[in-house]
């Protein structure tokens, strides 16, 4: 099931964002230790799902894993936000190549450090072919 998708305009590659998790390490393509609740796309949604929680006492690097169905090439972006005072700010931001798949598969990562990254947190998956247009939006508190 899609979670959210990208229509083709011209040369765009239609793509969708099939399926995502926070996990401790991603071994031979597929996301190790996976947090729990699990992680869900919040694009449209009411926004009251279960929201992960980082422990940072017992790990200090988070991966975000995700599986997209595409039916071209292009960058995949995942960006990380955190939650300040003044409202959500860029934490970082990650390319990636995709190629046409059913289920391809990409990540990044984020080293959380307890003194300066507790919080609320989100990540965005865009495109860079289209990056105002948002495939999916995940939140996470890191504790």
């Amino acid at each position: 099931v899609a979670l959210c998708t990208l229509a083709p305009q011209g040369a765009l590659a239609e793509v969708s964002v099939e399926d995502v998790t926070l996990s401790e390490d991603v071994q031979n393509r597929e996301p190790v230790g996976k947090v729990s609740p699990a992680l869900t796309c919040e694009n449209g949604g009411n926004g009251h799902s279960a929201v992960p929680v980082i422990d940072t006492s017992s790990t200090s690097r988070i991966y975000f894993w995700s599986r997209v169905k595409t039916d071209g090439t292009g960058t995949l972006r995942h960006t990380w936000y955190m939650n300040h005072d003044q409202g959500w700010r860029e934490a970082a931001e990650v390319d990636l190549r995709y190629s046409p798949s059913p289920g391809y598969r990409t990540w990044s990562s984020k080293q959380f450090d307890p003194s300066m990254h507790t919080g609320e947190w989100k990540i965005e998956v865009t495109t860079t072919e289209d990056p105002d247009r948002v495939l999916c939006s995940a939140k996470f508190k890191v504790e």
